[in-house]
């Protein structure tokens, strides 16, 4: 029996959103300019890891964190221009911001859908925030202690507490009927693809929902290998009604392909904050002198309606491979550029 894509994966982490946001596309393909649909916001400059893969290296992890009363400013902002959801992620490690529960609770408080990205290492105790999330990504890449250690850029000793605290945010979970998503991700590394498989039963043997796996693509402003994909297999096996293994096959097949599209349309509907309240197209442009739209401090509206001069500047070729709205911007380029004959004949 072939299971369905929403069997293996009930989450779309492959492919694209959009479609379930009707009256925003017909707005955009109307000229229109809604406000984003998704934002990334990173809370802290500052890492307590190094990981190899790391996209921000190059910004040398020295920066802060995000004024908490100009953060929530810019959350009522979004939210009552039509953001759906917020990602705290970026840059740095989020729980690193002594204040990340509550401006959780805060955003929450404002019908926003929140979730975060986090290395598992600095996990509050009180874990009261978890009933305010959609989802949790832990980013742990690696099986062996050792391994950890070397991907990580930290004590193997880390490894695992990190597991013990995934362990702990599940139990809380299973507790109190919390309905936010608990997964674990690996990026791909010639490093860690022998130990994908043992991540895997971990992740399971822990409690997660899901076990996710996405391809290593290198930032513009940093260089590193990518593996060979086509020497990895990845079993499924292991997934059953409680817990998921979802391979990012869509991004792995596109590692080298040309671009169906010539314009970055994902951008009308997503944007990057970084931890001094500077707002990116994306994290791709991070750091990049002209690059960016402004400053929260000055009202994410105006800047988000005077976006255009930056927009203009953005060549995909210098972007980086298999970006995150690469299937959006497929599914954009055929809506808007690249429309079928007889379209009518529903």
């Amino acid at each position: 029996m072939v299971r369905s894509n929403a069997e293996v994966d009930p989450w779309k982490l492959n492919g694209c959103k959009l479609m379930w946001h009707p009256r925003l596309l017909a707005e955009w393909f109307e000229g229109k300019n809604p406000y984003p649909v998704y934002v990334e916001i990173s809370p802290s400059g500052r890492c307590n890891q190094r990981c190899i893969f790391c996209s921000f290296d190059y910004m040398g992890y020295k920066g802060g964190f995000i004024s908490t009363r100009d953060l929530e400013n810019c959350l009522c902002e979004l939210s009552d221009g039509g953001t759906k959801s917020i990602m705290f992620a970026g840059e740095g490690e989020p729980f690193l911001h002594p204040d990340l529960p509550e401006l959780i609770q805060f955003a929450k408080s404002w019908k926003l859908d929140i979730a975060i990205t986090t290395n598992g290492t600095k996990i509050p105790r009180d874990l009261d925030f978890l009933k305010a999330l959609s989802w949790i990504r832990f980013s742990i890449n690696a099986g062996s202690p050792s391994t950890y250690g070397h991907i990580h850029g930290c004590s193997p000793l880390l490894c695992r507490e990190v597991w013990n605290n995934l362990y702990s945010m599940v139990q809380y979970k299973k507790r109190n009927d919390s309905k936010c998503t608990i997964g674990v991700q690996t990026v791909l590394l010639e490093e860690n693809k022998d130990e994908i498989q043992q991540i895997a039963v971990m992740a399971k043997e822990a409690g997660a929902d899901y076990y996710s796996v996405k391809p290593f693509t290198a930032h513009p402003l940093r260089v590193n290998k990518s593996p060979d994909y086509s020497q990895i297999t990845i079993s499924k096996l292991i997934s059953d009604d409680k817990f998921k293994v979802i391979i990012r096959e869509t991004a792995i097949k596109n590692l080298g392909r040309k671009r169906e599209y010539s314009e970055c349309y994902g951008l009308d509907f997503f944007c990057y904050i970084d931890h001094n309240g500077e707002v990116w197209p994306c994290s791709n442009f991070l750091g990049v002198e002209g690059m960016s739209h402004g400053n929260i401090k000055n009202g994410f509206d105006n800047l988000w309606n005077n976006r255009g001069q930056v927009k203009r500047q953005i060549k995909l070729s210098d972007c980086r491979e298999i970006c995150r709205l690469d299937e959006i911007n497929k599914y954009l380029w055929q809506l808007k550029e690249n429309r079928p004959e007889h379209l009518n004949f529903v």
